[in-house]
Order: structure tokens, then C-alpha cells, then sequence
């Protein structure tokens, strides 16, 4: 099922890339995020949050609707309660979906979106290593900003679902997800 899962996320990827590809226009976007892991056993291990970028490409194709891509990750260093063994964990993010900009002033546009996210995951402690890929679900909403020429300020809210089972304990790898940063229309 994880496989099926995996090959029709890359076909959708694939596809994605491919449409934007032939567009005459792009919108790139970078911003720094501050994520809230859903998983209490990751926040007492790692702590409450996490700190990481993200590059995504958009591509407006029919009033108001954009077809994106993105991209994160993040690692995290943590030391065992019982032992004071180091442990980490990395995370990276491929995104792809859906958005939809409702202008609110001439400056101003609500951003909503929603697509799915692969979660590759792995961490290594105590002589163990583990790894995995979740595909999940992410919403979200935001606000951009057009600032003078290309340049746009954007600011983000979204929340990301996916689990996954390693050596038989379950996982939550969602959360929510704060980013602020700016645009760029080519």
C-alpha cells in the first residue's frame, strides 16, 4: 500500500513539475518556518518546535487556481532521558497541491491551499537507526502581500497530517506549521 501510495505521489510530482515547466511564469517562494510537531513523544524529545525553510514554486493557471511544489526539512539533535545518548532525527518535505488567491485589496490576496506532503524520515540513536516515508495531507492559508515589482510578502498557516508505524510504534509526523517570507513573480 505505502508503495502504490508513493508511486502515485511521484506520478502527481512529475506531472506538476512538467505543467509548470511549460508555463510562461513562475512564482517562487522562500520562507522561514516555525513548525509544531503533532507527535507529544517527538515534542519531549526534541522539544516544542522546530525551525526550518522552504522553497516553493507556483504557477497560476486559471482564475485565481495554482498549481505548487515545495520543498523543506529539518533536523533535530536530542540526548536519551535514561542514558544522555545522542539521538537525531531529519525530516525532509516534498509538497505538491492546489491553491486558490481570493484578492482582498489591490495589494492584498488570501491564499488558500491544500495537496499532499511525503514525510522521509529518519532517525538515528543508541546504535539504532530508523527510517520511513509517510504520505499525508496539508491545508492551509495565508496572506501575500505585493510589495514594489516582483517582490511579495507572504505570510503562511497550515497544517500537515501523515502517520507511520516503525518497529511497531505509531507515529504522528503532521503539525502545525507558521512561515513568514517573501515571493518572487518571474
Amino acid at each position: 500500500m505505502r508503495k502504490r501510495a508513493s508511486i502515485v505521489f511521484l506520478a502527481l510530482v512529475l506531472l506538476g513539475v512538467s505543467g509548470i515547466l511549460s508555463c510562461e511564469t513562475l512564482n517562487i517562494a522562500v520562507t522561514g518556518n516555525l513548525f509544531r510537531p503533532a507527535d507529544s513523544n517527538f515534542r519531549d524529545l526534541y522539544g516544542s518546535s522546530a525551525f526550518f525553510p522552504e522553497i516553493r514554486v507556483e504557477k497560476s493557471f486559471h482564475l485565481g487556481l495554482s498549481l505548487w511544489g515545495s520543498y523543506s526539512g529539518f533536523s533535530k539533535d536530542a540526548k536519551s532521558a535514561v542514558l544522555g545518548l545522542a539521538i537525531e532525527s531529519k525530516q525532509s518535505l516534498y509538497g505538491f497541491g492546489l491553491s486558490y488567491k481570493i484578492p482582498l485589496k489591490e495589494t492584498l490576496k488570501l491564499r488558500l491551499e491544500a495537496g499532499l506532503f511525503a514525510d522521509h524520515h529518519k532517525e538515528e540513536g543508541m546504535g539504532v537507526k530508523a527510517s520511513g516515508t509517510a504520505i499525508g495531507l496539508r491545508a492551509g492559508c495565508g496572506l501575500v502581500h505585493k510589495l514594489s515589482g516582483p517582490l511579495s510578502l507572504l505570510g503562511e498557516l497550515s497544517y500537515m497530517k501523515a502517520s507511520d508505524t516503525v518497529e511497531g510504534e505509531d507515529f504522528d509526523l503532521g503539525g502545525l506549521r507558521f512561515g513568514f517570507g517573501f515571493g518572487l513573480s518571474l
